[in-house]
């Protein structure tokens, strides 16, 4: 029983002193409450010093020492061609920029356009196509190049033996100077590519040859048969006679009429002497 009773009074005094509205007892320290974070940006100083983008820390491959490294781009735009310098055979492509991804074109752009070399590369474009460009500044003329295919290793490269060989394993790096499709695929570069829309053109050029020919040849036979006629023309010119006509007998008109000459007395001797 009195166990009982010292319970009771045990949960009402802890119900009393957590009881809410009730003073905090002496000697305790309140808990503040976290405070709401301040979400509101503030407004931008016009007149602090502009500010730019940290250097890298490195490149984002690590190629060892001895490893080739191929040269960076100038500039990498995005762009429309809008001419080529010889509809036959281009060589040249002038893109209108749509934008610049990276570097700058500085002097290069006049009017929002400029002027790529390609050399012979430059058939593979179309006019009015959209490419990703990465050019570079040649040295010797200053224009800007860029390529389409991409550059094969001479003489085989990694295949003949003893060319590279050594310990270090070199990354295998793209040429950033190349030209791809808008949406990054390369340029097709096949041997038929540059005939892709000219289906007129490729059937006219296969039977324009024939024709020829065979215009040709009925030349060819007219002309013989001329021959033919003039030299059987000549040929029976050649057979009548130069002198008058015999006059043509009544009764068979087709034969000449054959005059009968009068006989000729026999000739005598001379009269031999009895």
């Amino acid at each position: 029983m009195r166990r009982m009773l010292l319970a009771c009074l045990g949960l009402a005094a802890a119900a009393l002193a957590f009881a809410p509205g009730e003073p905090v007892a002496a000697g305790t320290q309140p808990v503040p409450e976290p405070a709401a974070p301040d979400t509101t940006l503030p407004a931008p100083d016009p007149n602090a010093p502009a500010t730019s983008l940290a250097p890298p820390m490195g490149p984002l491959i690590v190629v060892p020492a001895g490893c080739a490294v191929p040269a960076p781009a100038l500039a990498v735009f995005t762009g429309t061609v809008t001419a080529l310098d010889d509809p036959d055979q281009p060589t040249t492509a002038r893109f209108l920029v749509d934008r610049q991804l990276y570097g700058d074109l500085g002097p290069y752009l006049i009017a929002g356009e400029t002027d790529v070399l390609y050399g012979e590369e430059a058939r593979f474009l179309a006019t009015g196509g959209e490419y990703i460009v990465g050019v570079r500044s040649d040295e010797a003329t200053g224009r800007l190049l860029s390529t389409v295919r991409e550059q094969a290793p001479l003489f085989g490269g990694d295949a003949v033996i003893g060319l590279n060989d050594g310990d270090t394993e070199c990354p295998q790096l793209e040429d950033p100077v190349r030209t791809f499709l808008a949406g990054g695929d390369p340029v097709d570069t096949g041997v038929l590519a540059p005939l892709k829309g000219e289906g007129d053109a490729l059937v006219w050029a296969l039977v324009k040859p024939l024709l020829m020919a065979l215009v040709a040849l009925i030349a060819l036979v007219l002309l013989k048969q001329a021959a033919f006629a003039m030299a059987r023309s000549l040929r029976e010119s050649s057979d009548l006679p130069s002198g008058p006509l015999p006059p043509v007998s009544a009764q068979h008109p087709a034969r000449p009429l054959v005059r009968a000459h009068p006989a000729r007395p026999p000739t005598r001797g001379p009269a031999q002497p009895s």
